[in-house]
């Protein structure tokens, strides 16, 4: 039809063309357009019944695989493939989405469970940490404790509180008993330090 085109415009233009054969080239036109439209929608037809049967075919694979590994990688990529295709069984598409939605929910769960199952270990270790730490800092208290009762010198008996305060659930006693006992070693030395006074 488009070998006729221009020469038929020419030949309208022209004066005194032959309005038969003008009459005729424009029924040839139309009948070769009319035969390139219906070749061009046979051709888009067997493109899409091409691509429906292998967008089928790749679903089913993939709804088969998917539903043994419980890997919806392969799934996901057929259901977008299928969704585009032209006249997909409907049944087929539903198929594929509940098992992706099957799939994606266990594997929500399982990834909560791990996360879940983390979050007790490191609360675990944590508690394990600071129960090491409370033993440690409460033996070296109580150590201390015993040193500035006999030596009278509070150097080791600061230090050790100190740490004994940070550290969670060493015995308030403990820690009384420590605080008294330096204070009453500071007051000591204060009362020496003024009569060391005095006696100059």
């Amino acid at each position: 039809h488009a070998v006729l085109a221009r020469p038929l415009r020419r030949a309208k233009r022209a004066v005194e063309a032959d309005a038969t054969l003008i009459d005729e080239a424009e029924r040839l036109k139309a009948e070769l357009e009319e035969e390139l439209r219906e070749r061009l929608y046979a051709e888009r037809l067997e493109r899409e019944r091409v691509e429906r049967e292998a967008a089928t075919a790749e679903l089913e694979a993939a709804i088969t695989y998917a539903a043994t590994s419980r890997d919806n990688a392969s799934l996901v990529r057929a259901l977008k493939r299928a969704r585009k295709a032209v006249d997909v069984r409907s049944e087929l598409l539903g198929r594929g989405e509940d098992l992706k939605m099957e799939i994606d929910a266990e594997k929500k769960a399982e990834r909560e469970a791990a996360e879940e199952a983390s979050r007790q270990r490191k609360l675990a270790e944590r508690m394990e940490r600071e129960r090491v730490e409370t033993q440690a800092a409460t033996a070296e208290l109580e150590a201390a404790v015993s040193a500035a009762e006999t030596s009278r010198d509070t150097t080791w008996l600061v230090k050790a509180l100190r740490r004994a305060r940070r550290a969670a659930g060493v015995s308030a006693d403990l820690l009384d008993r420590a605080e008294s006992l330096k204070h009453e070693i500071d007051l000591e030395k204060k009362v020496a330090a003024e009569e060391a006074r005095a006696a100059n």
